[in-house]
């Protein structure tokens, strides 16, 4: 170990020069090894994320005095983690009293969390489709209901506003459908992260995007998808409502069609009885008339028999 940082190299006469290993964040024993000489350490700072290395020392003494340093290095990484979420708390915090003024009229339920989904600003329509997550932002999601006055259904939303954007303008905005799909995500757990409170995963499909909401509160992750799922079953229920609304129109013409069939054949049949009248009227008033009127009243008493 070297620097007051915790940064661990890897010293061996088989390379030409040090291998860093990253920045020790803590140690802990290897299960089964009698002789106490080994050590499974994790680091960061290397690559892209955490790493994890088991290292073996030439005595238990050596191994003892570097978890001793292990120690050191944990308190200091979980300190640095207190402040961290310490200030994002008090940050979101600050956006949450924010959106609720701005939104006091719409009655906003807020959960803090993390947005994961296709970045639209720099993807093109392929790509985004292509289900490409990246980091949108650290801030709220807000459930918005239809103003008070409005008299249909209306349009619910969710809304996601970010730390870096503040209460403003949302980050991301979802109009809640039916349609969509919510389920919970598994979590696999890091090794020497047993002791780590389970965050909660949620992916949302819909619209032809996926996203995925983190949530570091099991209780506020259940809470948001109760609230979701209520508001996703009055969208299911008013389309209910269009769709029957609909067949119930069609309806009600086919039974009118129905009920004005019989009127016209009585009106059909009323003008075929009146035709033998008026032919009898206009043969008395002409006499070129008579004969074929005699022809045809003879016709029709032949058919009645």
């Amino acid at each position: 170990m070297s620097g007051e940082k915790n940064e661990v190299e890897f010293v061996t006469p088989l390379l030409p020069e040090a291998k860093p290993l990253g920045l020790l964040i803590r140690a802990s024993a290897v299960p089964n090894d009698k002789k106490g000489t080994m050590l499974d350490i994790k680091t960061e700072g290397i690559s892209l994320g955490a790493s994890i290395y088991r290292l073996e020392f030439p005595s238990a003494k050596e191994a003892q005095r570097f978890a001793s340093h292990a120690e050191i290095a944990e308190r200091q990484d979980l300190q640095q983690w207190s402040d961290r979420e310490s200030a994002r708390a008090e940050e979101k915090s600050k956006l949450e009293v924010g959106l609720r003024k701005a939104l006091t009229s719409r009655a906003p339920l807020v959960y803090p969390g993390q947005l994961f989904g296709p970045d639209l600003d720099s993807q093109g329509a392929e790509e985004a489709e292509d289900g490409a997550e990246v980091l949108l932002g650290d801030g709220v999601f807000v459930l918005l209901d239809p103003p008070s006055s409005e008299r249909n259904v209306g349009r619910y939303e969710l809304r996601f506003y970010s730390e870096d954007e503040g209460p403003t303008k949302s980050a991301r905005t979802l109009e809640i459908s039916h349609k969509m799909v919510l389920r919970q995500l598994e979590r696999e757990q890091a090794e020497l992260d047993d002791n780590e409170e389970p965050a909660i995963s949620l992916q949302l499909t819909g619209g032809g995007q996926v996203h995925t909401l983190a949530f570091g509160d099991v209780v506020q992750a259940s809470e948001f998808e109760r609230d979701f799922r209520v508001r996703q079953r009055v969208m299911e229920l008013a389309s209910m409502f269009v769709q029957n609304d609909a067949v119930a129109k069609d309806a009600l013409a086919a039974q009118a069609a129905l009920e004005s069939w019989p009127r016209k054949m009585l009106q059909r049949a009323q003008l075929a009885l009146a035709m033998p009248s008026l032919v009898l009227i206009l043969a008395l008033l002409v006499p070129v008339l008579r004969w074929p009127t005699a022809a045809m009243c003879q016709m029709t008493c032949d058919m009645l028999g």
